[in-house]
């Protein structure tokens, strides 16, 4: 997987953390560094700035809006496109992450061709 794009996975669920791994695995495009919480994600994402972020809504104690608005308030990470995934995927949830600055807003379930599909869409967005 050499010259593999690393994406940051920030997941409360052990179970999603894992699928959304193995579909970005599956296509061999992707190297993955998973995470359950905001805090531990966040140092990830300063220090390494990875390709893209695909992150879980509801998180605690610090929510998936949370993670964005750090992102997209600090020089090195603003760039870095974000895909925020739901399992309850309300409009005005979606509609705050939009406004945050996400770069795709995908629901839970989803079928890989739809996952890939949103990555594909973001992989493409923000990064110079």
């Amino acid at each position: 997987m050499r010259g593999a794009q690393q994406i940051c996975i920030v997941d409360e669920d052990p179970y999603h953390v894992k699928v959304m791994g193995l579909m970005l695995q599956y296509r061999n495009a992707y190297r993955t560094f998973a995470f359950h919480n905001v805090e531990r994600a966040w140092a990830h994402v300063l220090m390494f700035r990875p390709h893209a972020i695909v992150c879980d809504f509801k998180l605690k104690p610090v929510d998936g809006l949370g993670l964005l608005r750090r992102v997209r308030s600090h020089n090195l990470t603003r760039q870095v496109p974000f895909l925020m995934v739901s399992a309850d995927p309300d409009e005005d949830a979606f509609r705050r992450a939009h406004e945050e600055g996400a770069d795709a807003l995908l629901p839970k379930p989803f079928t890989l061709s739809m996952f890939h599909d949103a990555m594909n869409e973001v992989s493409g967005k923000r990064r110079a």
